[in-house]
């Protein structure tokens, strides 16, 4: 929950204050006492007041959230190419919300040496702009947020503080119109770190590899999403990525479950199983610059044209 002052309130629905007021008078908005101050939650003030009328302040930076609770599905691979590809022609922002860092590593840093990271950003009340880590060229318009494993003792460090959900989005608002996309690598967990990640997010990207766990991982994803809409009730139906896919029977008869059961959300051009991944990660370069022409890479390639294509 995340708690807005009346006057914030009246600032996100546009509407007057007193509006605000008339609203908790006649039982339509719950309030509640922090401080003592009226407050009331962003969540309830997005659906009593609806959609519509929200649509105006909604952020043109799209945020993209890469989740799956199962691990070794391709989110970190995924995420890499897409903030790499994208940021040839557009500002983007790539988040390590994982705290195995594989992100940071992947783009040629080692996490265990950032002393400011997205930890400090959510524990230290850090600026999120003063965590940024600029990569050089290739690709020319990449910013990157490192994380370590400092990040795994979040929810102790965080735990008691109001809005706990809406850390990241808050932390966003300050730089988000300085990027076109912001691209977060979540951990393969559905706990207080992908929460905010989800809340924070525009949309979401959820690779899938051709297995039954990994499928089964995403369906506690999508159960876990309609919690997270009484928070952000603007975020879409995910778009489902097949990853690692191959020539087999059973790789073929899961992406066909998949495209049979949710059609237009499956991306149109599935990524490929490549041996030229691990040497990527080993590279510390993201995969559409160490192996351009591999399978893998243009299939990455195609992917960011649907993204980009909305």
């Amino acid at each position: 929950m995340e708690l807005l002052t009346i006057s914030e309130a009246a600032k996100l629905a546009d509407v007057t204050t007193t509006t605000i007021r008339n609203y908790i008078r006649s039982d339509k908005l719950t309030v509640y006492e922090k401080a003592n101050r009226h407050m009331v939650d962003r969540g309830e003030i997005l659906s009593v007041f609806g959609l519509k009328r929200l649509a105006a302040v909604t952020p043109t930076t799209r945020v993209i959230a890469i989740a799956n609770q199962k691990g070794g599905v391709g989110k970190t691979t995924t995420a890499v190419a897409l903030a790499a590809v994208l940021a040839r022609s557009s500002s983007v922002l790539a988040i390590d919300s994982d705290p195995q860092g594989n992100m940071t590593q992947a783009f040629g840093y080692d996490p265990d040496h950032q002393d400011r990271t997205l930890y400090s950003v959510y524990v230290d009340d850090l600026p999120i702009s003063q965590a940024f880590i600029k990569i050089p060229p290739p690709p020319p318009n990449l910013t990157l947020l490192p994380s370590n494993l400092d990040l795994a003792d979040l929810s102790r460090r965080v735990a008691g503080r109001v809005g706990l959900e809406g850390l990241l989005r808050n932390a966003l608002d300050t730089v988000s119109e300085n990027f076109q996309f912001v691209i977060i690598d979540c951990p393969p967990s559905l706990d207080m770190i992908t929460i905010n990640a989800l809340v924070a997010a525009t949309e979401i990207i959820v690779p899938v590899d051709m297995s039954v766990f990994s499928v089964r991982g995403m369906v506690k994803l999508m159960a876990t999403l309609q919690e997270v809409r009484k928070v952000n009730p603007l975020l879409p139906p995910p778009k489902i990525l097949p990853c690692r896919t191959e020539k087999t029977t059973v790789s073929q008869s899961i992406e066909e479950g998949l495209r049979n059961k949710f059609g237009s959300s499956v991306f149109r051009t599935p990524v490929p199983r490549g041996k030229d991944v691990p040497s990527a990660h080993a590279a510390k370069s993201p995969l559409p610059f160490h192996a351009p022409r591999s399978k893998t890479a243009q299939a990455y390639e195609a992917v960011a044209q649907e993204v980009l294509s909305g």
